[in-house]
C-alpha cells in the first residue's frame, strides 16, 4: 500500500533520506518491487533486518520520534506462505 502516516499521525520519512533519523534500511528487497526511492516514504515491515519489530512502521519526521508503527493488518503465517 502507500500508507505514508503513523498511528499516532506522524508523516513518514522517506527511506532514501538520512534525516532527521539515520538508518541502515538500504537493501531494496525489503521493499517489495519498488527501489528504495521509490518505496517514497511509504509504511513498511522491515522485521527481516530488525528482528525486533512487530510489524509494518516507519522513521518519522519528527525528530523526538524515532520509529512508529503504522496502521497496516499483519498476514497470519499462512496468508504469507500464498
Amino acid at each position: 500500500g502507500r500508507l505514508s502516516r503513523t498511528l499516532s499521525g506522524r508523516l513518514c520519512q522517506r527511506w532514501d533520506s538520512q534525516e532527521p533519523h539515520p538508518h541502515t534500511t538500504t537493501s531494496s528487497f525489503i521493499y517489495s518491487n519498488l527501489s528504495v526511492s521509490g518505496a517514497n516514504n511509504y509504511c513498511i515491515n522491515p522485521e527481516t533486518l530488525m528482528g525486533q519489530l512487530e510489524g509494518p512502521g516507519c522513521s518519522t519526521m519528527d525528530p523526538a520520534e524515532r520509529w512508529q508503527y503504522c496502521s497496516i493488518p499483519l498476514c497470519s503465517k499462512f496468508d504469507s506462505w500464498m
